[in-house]
């Protein structure tokens, strides 16, 4: 479930990337890469990739945070200046992981239950199996969760971030919202 931000700042697409891109740690390959991190990760809050046509922001972070939100968002004109248009989420690739975790227990749990259920193999075997499942589907629930209580001060603190790099004067749009 992603928060949509929509920000209108007075200055051109141009000068809006050329200011992002002064203010940000840009990603490469190498802050990408954990045991690397260290060496090349530079000294600003904030660390993205910024583009013509795509923005991509995040909390720097010294440690590692598969499930840690990131703003993605375009750049396109308008009539005085630059509209912003983001969305708050967790990386595609790091959702899918989650599912295929989630559909891994939900086999290991299903078929350790039939397993006892049936009798196949021994009760003390399929007991173990049939428990890791509910067990870790938890503790997968229970880590996007305090991720997600984590996002929102990094989601303030972004919008924040945009607001006064871009000179935006119009305050957030929450999804599900319009301007009138």
């Amino acid at each position: 479930m992603g928060y949509t931000v929509t920000l209108h700042s007075p200055f051109s697409p141009e000068e809006c990337v050329a200011r992002l891109s002064a203010t940000i740690d840009a990603e490469n390959l190498a802050t990408s890469i954990q045991f690397l991190k260290p060496l090349f990760s530079g000294s600003k809050i904030v660390a993205g990739g910024i583009s013509r046509h795509r923005i991509r922001l995040r909390i720097q972070r010294r440690y590692r945070n598969s499930i840690q939100h990131v703003l993605v968002g375009t750049l396109r004109s308008a009539e005085c200046g630059t509209v912003f248009c983001g969305t708050f989420g967790i990386h595609a690739l790091v959702r899918i992981s989650i599912v295929m975790a989630y559909v891994l227990c939900a086999t290991v749990f299903g078929v350790s239950l039939v397993a006892w259920l049936a009798e196949w193999a021994s009760r003390d075997q399929a007991i173990v199996g049939a428990l890791v499942g509910p067990f870790t589907i938890g503790y997968f629930l229970l880590s996007v969760k305090v991720s997600e209580l984590r996002a929102s001060e990094e989601k303030e603190y972004l919008i924040r971030f945009l607001t006064e790099i871009l000179e935006a004067k119009d305050n957030p749009i929450p999804m599900g919202h319009s301007k009138v």
